[in-house]
């Protein structure tokens, strides 16, 4: 026999072989009988909270049954197990692909190696859905384990059925562009949230006094103003002293024209990061002062605002409806753009921007932000003795001193973290902020009987739905603008 003839029989007998291995089966090689059959049933059994979501034509997720604390804390773990049933044979390739998200939708665990069909051997899990038997219902118990840090009200779990960049849209539920969908949502222990919140007694400009924002908050004006001497770290409450790379202090005014601000930051390395043309650029990844305020009683996130002024001069300013809603086209929390705050801004740096080679001294800034600019917010009356929920930071590479710190909300936007600023008579002696409770203490008890009502609604609604839904330099926006202070209106 030839060496070609002998090759031939080896490539023959290597695929025969290799055939036999894999099997014809629908099986893997790496199954385990005594496995499968501890997670394949005939018929499903009770199941606590029912879902009847559908991947494509091929599986349906019945429901599943949760076993996890009340709420929520740091570390915790949460058994969830859900059922499925296939329909029609699925292609191989596809596995079961599970998220743990955070309130605004940021990725904090995957579980797609949990539990025994998920568990990868050869890179591949175990018992994917192609090996299933059509009709048979299949148990899916995943342990879901929670960050050392946890944000917001809720934590999120998707669920999604996914191959390579491909996945089986589901046929209800908030399926996003990669097919995963939220199919349940566990509570946050907001214990450890209700922290005092400040409270700023913000005096009036007197009548006879003038500022001009060119920022260079020198004038005796300020001198009388609501002072915070020390900015705090806005991750977890601490002062930042002089001494630090990083440390400021602010001053605020007001009048019947506008809310005035003021900061002196020690920043040892200057950074404007943007294009002068820039239109909107998220200043708040740089350098920077950024502002949330809302004018309204109602003690949560709905209708508020948000601006930004970077070290350039460059603004972002946005009106939100919800926490970061209306998301954009580009599926960022970017608000309505359309509206304007009319900020007016000026910034003095004592340093060279975007020069890591040097070290820089800082900068100052005054920002005057008009009242006009709040127009639908018809019920607030800027007057001695009315009062705005508000925050704001100072950011330098990716570290933020603020007002109030937001500890692990994680986000300046958080409504529970608003301080409150009290508009004070003209001739009010200038302070320091003093606590108050916290803007949404009542939040747990509130938040329990809501997202029970939500967890049913969001049930309901899967199972009755068919259809998917489907030197100095200095920036300035406006220099050297001149305040124009109005005489003081006698309070109402």
């Amino acid at each position: 026999m030839t060496f070609a003839s002998l090759s031939k029989l080896f490539i023959v007998l290597f695929v025969a072989i290799a055939a036999s291995s894999s099997g014809c089966s629908r099986s893997t090689s790496s199954d385990d009988p005594a496995r499968r059959q501890s997670v394949q049933l005939d018929q499903a059994p009770a199941i606590p909270t029912k879902l009847n979501i559908a991947f494509g034509d091929k599986l349906v997720l019945l429901g599943y049954k949760l076993e996890a604390p009340e709420h929520l804390n740091p570390k915790d773990k949460a058994k969830i197990t859900f059922y499925w049933r296939l329909n029609k044979e699925l292609e191989t390739g596809f596995r079961l692909s599970t998220r743990v998200l955070s309130e605004q939708g940021d990725l904090l665990y995957n579980a797609d190696d949990s539990g025994p069909l998920r568990e990868r051997r050869r890179r591949k899990q175990i018992i994917p859905p192609s090996s299933w038997v059509t009709g048979k219902i299949y148990v899916d118990e995943v342990t879901l384990r929670m960050p050392s840090k946890l944000a917001g009200q809720f934590v999120k779990v998707a669920m999604a059925v996914r191959k390579s960049e491909q996945s089986l849209a589901p046929n209800s539920g908030d399926g996003d562009k990669d097919g995963y969908t939220t199919v349940a949502k566990m509570l946050i222990d907001q214990r450890h949230k209700a922290r005092p919140v400040s409270q700023l007694l913000v005096p009036m400009l007197e009548s006879s006094s003038k500022l001009t924002i060119d920022g260079s908050p020198t004038e005796p004006a300020w001198r009388n103003a609501a002072t915070l001497p020390i900015l705090v770290d806005m991750d977890n409450g601490h002062p930042s002293y002089s001494s630090s790379r990083f440390s400021g202090s602010a001053k605020l005014l007001w009048n019947e024209v506008a809310l005035y601000l003021a900061v002196q930051m020690h920043d040892q390395d200057l950074s404007g990061g943007f294009k002068k043309s820039a239109k909107e650029p998220p200043v708040w990844k740089r350098d920077g002062f950024e502002l949330v305020m809302k004018l309204d009683e109602t003690r949560d996130n709905s209708n508020y605002y948000r601006i930004a002024v970077g070290l350039q001069g460059l603004i972002f300013d946005s009106a939100y409806d919800d926490f970061e809603l209306p998301v954009s086209d580009k599926a960022e929390p970017l608000g309505h753009l359309e509206w304007s705050s009319n900020v007016q801004s000026a910034i003095v740096l004592s340093g060279t921007m975007d020069d890591a080679s040097d070290v820089d001294e800082g900068y100052a800034m005054e920002v005057s932000i008009p009242w006009s600019a709040f127009a639908k917010d018809k019920e607030f009356v800027p007057r001695a003795g009315s009062a705005l929920w508000a925050n704001f930071a100072i950011h330098s590479q990716g570290k933020s001193l603020g007002f109030v710190p937001y500890y692990t909300d994680q986000s300046l936007q958080v409504a529970r973290r608003f301080g409150k600023l009290v508009l004070s008579p003209a001739g009010t002696p200038a302070s320091e902020p003093t606590e108050i409770e916290p803007l949404m203490q009542e939040l747990p008890e509130r938040l329990t009987k809501a997202q029970a009502a939500e967890a049913a609604t969001l049930a309901a609604e899967a199972a009755a739905s068919n259809v998917r839904k489907g030197g100095a330099s200095a920036a300035s926006a406006n220099p050297g603008a001149e305040v124009a202070t109005p005489p003081p209106a006698p309070a109402k």
